[in-house]
């Protein structure tokens, strides 16, 4: 698979100029094929035809997309598209950015047969309902670092924060002292602060930006929004036309209601109010993101057609 390789990273200690493997270069970005992924699922359908006015399919796929890098030239879901070890792929090893474990669909479609007999039926009768739910698992993320070059390569936006205690909340990272300029704070007592620039200790925090402390680094796309699901549902009615030659021709009068139930789908954005990047005041928060919620754009909505049909 396709991948963005940087071809003249910085190198700590270097002593050329401008402190990369090649003096008289500058940052170069190759997109090569050196890139590995790997997909195992299983997939199931059930299914039954057309009997007694009604049929309806339902699948379900659990599956797991790995790769070693973002393939598409630009990032998604923030950080880079460069790897965070140009001498180390297998530190980039992870769920892909559109890996999700499970999505459940139903559909359904009912030809309705009118009640009663004669013009009752006739009123009543022709009109066909379908409906299809979809559940999924949501997108993912990595959690990075804006502007921190951590790994001394000379890019501010392909490091990751280490793990400090996994057991701490989602949201909680901590800063070492020595970056408490940058990001505009004291020092702290204890030597790590936080984004509010309050003194935690690296048991508070799940999530550590400390150039000094490289190991136990965060795994890449490891942060996952909530899944969701969502519930359309259609009603369409053919009228005859018998004033015209052609038998075929007809009136179709369609109503499509979209998020009939208006569940709210949250997802990782770049730009968003909430991505992974760690100094962000609002890391790791994918409900805050506009996405199609309650009560915003792209929330439930109905449509109305009127088609001739010949």
């Amino acid at each position: 698979m396709f991948i963005n390789e940087q071809l003249n990273p910085g190198v700590p200690g270097s002593l050329n100029a401008n402190g990369r493997l090649f003096a008289t270069r500058g940052s170069v970005i190759a997109r090569t094929n050196g890139g590995d992924s790997h997909y195992h699922g299983l997939q199931m359908r059930l299914e039954r035809s057309f009997r007694d006015n009604f049929l309806y399919r339902a699948t379900y796929t659990f599956q797991k997309t790995i790769d070693n890098t973002n393939s598409e030239i630009f990032a998604t879901t923030g950080g880079n598209s460069v790897g965070s070890d140009v001498n180390n792929r297998r530190v980039d090893v992870g769920v892909a950015d559109f890996d999700v474990p499970h999505i459940f669909t139903f559909a359904g479609v009912w030809d309705i047969p009118g009640a009663g007999s004669g013009f009752w039926k006739e009123v009543t009768g022709g009109f066909q309902f379908s409906t299809i739910w979809r559940y999924q698992s949501g997108n993912v993320s990595s959690p990075w670092v804006f502007g921190l070059d951590l790994n001394g390569d000379l890019s501010g936006t392909n490091d990751r924060p280490s793990i400090a205690n996994p057991s701490a909340p989602a949201t909680s990272v901590g800063f070492a002292n020595s970056l408490a300029a940058g990001q505009g704070c004291d020092a702290s007592a204890t030597g790590f602060f936080d984004i509010n620039c309050n003194a935690v200790t690296l048991n508070d925090v799940r999530y550590l930006v400390d150039p000094s402390i490289r190991t136990n680094i965060a795994g890449r796309n490891t942060l996952r929004a909530p899944a969701y699901h969502q519930f359309d549902m259609s009603l369409q009615r053919a009228f005859k036309i018998p004033f015209t030659p052609w038998e075929s021709d007809r009136f179709e009068l369609r109503f499509d209601f979209f998020n009939v139930f208006n569940t709210p789908i949250f997802r990782f954005e770049l730009g968003g109010l909430s991505d992974g990047d760690v100094t962000n005041p609002n890391f790791n928060r994918p409900d805050l993101n506009s996405g199609v919620s309650v009560g915003t754009a792209g929330a439930r909505s109905g449509r109305l057609q009127l088609r001739y049909v010949f």
